[in-house]
């Protein structure tokens, strides 16, 4: 995975029954970096990552550009297959075992900050600790669809939208909480799960959709970011194209195939370049 992944996860388990069969939707992202504009310069602000997310036939499959890397979620399965095309490789891993990752890297956390705390309470500690246990002051404007999430280290604020008819904003979420737990296994320098999951969580209760997300840290790596969606209720022939093109490489078995752990460790080396 690349910095675009990490970048973008942010933006965006139970069973998924309720994806459904039939059900087709399109979420285009495109995450732009504010950090030290003003407000009427945010309409040129830089472009730092997009992705294309697909639900079709009861599977999510979230596309990189830049990277040339699909993550395939089957929620019935519980499991996630990562094809990294450039590479040529492949790796799978299921919902349980990414669990099983986040509790043992939780417990290194939380030894750290009792370390820590002992020789002294550091800004990187405190940041530490909120992720690991965040706690927001939350403001709901209903009239406006608007959630704003308040802490003095981060900042959340989520511009919504309901479904139309029919269509269904948990198997949207539950894809959402899925993918931030994966990102924090395959990518240890990025925010832990528990601040975005509660951002979820809050637009779930509700069955608002994002339009936005803007996530403002003010902790010791200082950044604002805002990630912008646009969603399609059905498929357009360019999004079957490219979903035929993935679901014939990993059938074709010509990509090379990882162990989920040597896939993480060629991310985080460096290893995982393109070789074809």
């Amino acid at each position: 995975m690349s910095l675009a992944r990490i970048v973008l996860v942010w933006c965006l388990c139970s069973t998924a029954t309720s994806v459904a069969i039939g059900q087709e939707l399109r979420v285009f992202t495109r995450t732009v970096d504010l950090s030290g504009l003003s407000p009427d310069q945010y309409a040129k602000a830089p472009i730092i990552a997009r992705s294309i997310t697909l639900f079709h036939a009861g599977k999510v499959y979230d596309y990189i550009d830049s990277a040339r890397e699909v993550t395939i979620f089957e929620p019935v399965h519980r499991r996630f297959t990562i094809l990294h095309e450039a590479s040529g490789a492949v790796t799978s891993v299921s919902q349980d075992e990414v669990r099983r990752f986040l509790e043992m890297a939780e417990d290194e956390g939380l030894q750290r900050i009792a370390s820590g705390t002992r020789n002294g309470a550091g800004s990187k500690l405190d940041f530490l600790r909120f992720q690991l246990r965040p706690e927001f002051k939350i403001h709901v404007d209903e009239p406006a669809s608007r959630v704003r999430m308040e802490h003095t280290l981060m900042q959340y604020e989520a511009e919504c939208a309901a479904p139309p008819p029919g269509m269904m904003a948990k198997a949207y979420f539950d894809y959402a909480d899925a993918i931030v737990q994966l990102n924090a296994v395959l990518h240890p320098q990025s925010i832990w799960p528990a601040p975005r999951l509660q951002l979820n969580d809050e637009l779930r209760q509700r069955e608002w959709l994002p339009r936005s997300v803007r996530r403002q840290i003010n902790g010791p790596a200082p950044s604002d970011l805002r990630a912008e969606h646009e969603w399609e209720w059905k498929l357009n022939d360019h999004s079957r194209q490219m979903l035929a093109k993935w679901d014939r490489e990993l059938r074709e078995g010509s990509v090379r195939k990882l162990e989920f752990r040597q896939f993480q460790q060629e991310i985080l080396t460096g290893k995982l370049t393109s070789t074809r």
